[in-house]
């Protein structure tokens, strides 16, 4: 890749990002750089750690910085980015934070002319290649450019920023919802007396066919459903308990709640001034 990407945060998804672009996007280490104070363990990554002054050794004109922190520590991070990028001839800002709409972002860097600004929403199967990272800018003419960026880890839709929180929910905060299904799962094996590790290990197969299957079939979901389950059989049992037991209303409900939390934050966040040192309430 020619250009720098620099992350802004070293958290969770900072660290899933930079391992699925160095281990699967073809993305060498030595261009990648990170604003931590945590300097052994962004070392231990291969990259480069910036702490007191961000520009110092990046060389590259171009860079693509990444907003990687909590949106509850935007504010605090908004000042080093414009000290850093001001220094250079274009790029692109990317934002993983939920609830932080881009008419915050444009605002809080309305000085940086020359940054194109995105807002994506990525999931942790990113370190592994394998993630989901939607986007959404006003210029379609990011689009390209996003996607190659994005798309060396993940599939990388394009979405209306209306739907951005919904997403949020479905793939940011889904995995969390699908891999409690499984532990439900796993747990209902071993209280029919399977090993836990041989029930999980099982179960978390049966999770990935189950993906396999639906990226790969031409058959409707509910077909497969329909072609697993026989008449009077085990699995037409097992459905009719799930529906007894209201599982659509609960998986509604989820996704429901986290996308009503993503438009909480983003009311939190409208109106940001990067100038207001006091703006550093803490959102989860």
């Amino acid at each position: 890749m020619s250009k720098t990407l620099l992350f802004f945060g070293f958290g969770k998804i900072s660290k899933a990002i930079i391992k699925g672009f160095i281990n699967h996007g073809n993305v060498n280490a030595s261009d990648i750089y990170v604003y931590s104070r945590n300097q052994p363990a962004v070392k231990e990554l291969g990259c480069t750690p910036l702490v007191d002054n961000p520009a110092a050794d990046i060389t590259k004109s171009c860079v693509i910085a990444f907003i990687c922190v909590k949106p509850g520590q935007f504010s605090s991070i908004v000042k080093p980015m414009i000290s850093c990028l001001q220094k250079y001839s274009g790029g692109c800002i990317i934002s993983v934070m939920a609830g932080v709409t881009l008419q915050t972002l444009k605002g809080a860097f309305d000085s940086l002319v020359k940054f194109s600004i995105v807002r994506t929403i990525p999931n942790l199967a990113v370190e592994f290649g394998k993630g989901v990272w939607a986007w959404t800018s006003a210029k379609e003419s990011d689009g390209d450019d996003i996607i190659d960026i994005l798309g060396l880890v993940s599939f990388a839709p394009f979405v209306e920023e209306k739907d951005i929180d919904t997403v949020c929910a479905l793939s940011g905060s889904g995995i969390a919802y699908l891999i409690a299904i499984v532990e439900a799962m796993k747990n209902a094996a071993v209280f029919n007396g399977m090993n836990a590790n041989l029930a999980r290990k099982i179960t978390r197969e049966t999770m990935i066919g189950c993906g396999t299957l639906l990226k790969f079939s031409e058959a409707h979901p509910n077909q497969i459903i329909d072609d697993i389950s026989s008449p009077g059989g085990t699995t037409i049992h097992g459905l009719t308990e799930l529906q007894r037991g209201n599982t659509n209303n609960a998986i509604l409900n989820a996704i429901n709640a986290a996308v009503r939390r993503g438009r909480e934050i983003s009311t939190i966040h409208r109106g940001f001034d990067p100038s207001n040192e006091d703006e550093d309430e803490v959102v989860k």
